[in-house]
């Protein structure tokens, strides 16, 4: 299950907070280092989500056209048909 983008965020805001009431600069560079990570973080969530609702959608388009009506799984993967997002993301 991958995360949630918008908290990710949250933390890389409380991490710039604590950069701003950092004592020193090192600690300063310490927190915003880390902010820069919890921001890629959300970008990276946000990405693998879209490639992922993009795959649901080949695949279902894809198993629309060839699979017999009422066939509900992927001949060749044993994949059941429509596994998708809401299952990857709960």
């Amino acid at each position: 299950m991958l995360g949630d983008p918008n908290k990710c965020r949250q933390q890389a805001a409380q991490c710039r907070a604590l950069a701003a009431d950092a004592r020193g600069p090192i600690l300063r560079r310490a927190y915003l280092g880390v902010a820069e990570k919890w921001e890629a973080l959300a970008h990276e969530i946000e990405q693998a989500k879209m490639l992922l609702m993009a795959v649901n959608m080949v695949g279902e388009s894809a198993s629309e056209s060839s699979s017999p009506k009422g066939s509900s799984h992927n001949q060749s993967s044993g994949i059941p048909l429509g596994f998708g997002v809401s299952q990857l993301f709960g």
